[in-house]
């Protein structure tokens, strides 16, 4: 009988210490929350995905033409946004087919002129090469835009993740004539 009680002391008093220690929430106990995205490892994604991409175009055309189109969406598609990602590669794409077209336009005024002498054809290709200069600063605007905003965008996918919101609007009180901003903050 002694042993049967020394047992029961001795478990409740492992119990009494190893329960609360137990139940405290830890790293590897934390509940599953949203699938939240790091701000940092977004941008990185898309700031060395278009710069990378440049850089070896010193190699080939094509890798330069796809690091501006792919590079700087690759933050958005990383934080779960493919919507914004897909708007701005549309965007680039579009501008890519207008500057091509442009340097087309460019180089077929600019050959009449100096293969065949003929008068005028600095006309054909001077627009052609202000469209090919305009589509080239919309692909450049386009990717500096994306690769600069994808922080706020994935700040803002894991505040609506978590259900932070902050919120604001006028109001007007007619009884006492004041007018003023309510600010709402949910967390």
């Amino acid at each position: 009988m002694k042993a049967w009680k020394t047992f029961l002391l001795m478990t409740l008093g492992i119990s009494l210490i190893y329960l609360p220690v137990a139940a405290q929430e830890g790293p590897s106990q934390a509940l599953p929350g949203p699938d939240l995205k790091s701000e940092t490892l977004a941008f990185n994604l898309s700031l060395w995905g278009t710069l990378i991409p440049l850089a070896a175009g010193l190699l080939g055309f094509q890798a330069a033409f796809l690091g501006c189109l792919i590079g700087p969406s690759l933050g958005y598609f990383y934080a779960g946004l493919p919507g914004r990602a897909l708007l701005g590669m549309g965007l680039r794409t579009v501008a890519g087919i207008v500057t091509l077209a442009g340097l087309k336009a460019a180089a077929v005024g600019f050959a009449y002129l100096f293969f065949f002498r003929v008068e005028k054809a600095e006309e054909l290709g001077t627009p052609g090469a202000l469209i090919a200069l305009g589509g080239l600063v919309l692909i450049a605007g386009s990717a500096v835009v994306d690769i600069a905003g994808v922080k706020r965008s994935v700040r803002e996918r894991n505040n609506r993740l978590q259900g932070k919101r902050l919120s604001w609007s006028p109001f007007v009180l007619p009884a006492s004539k004041t007018v003023g901003i309510q600010v709402q903050l949910s967390f």
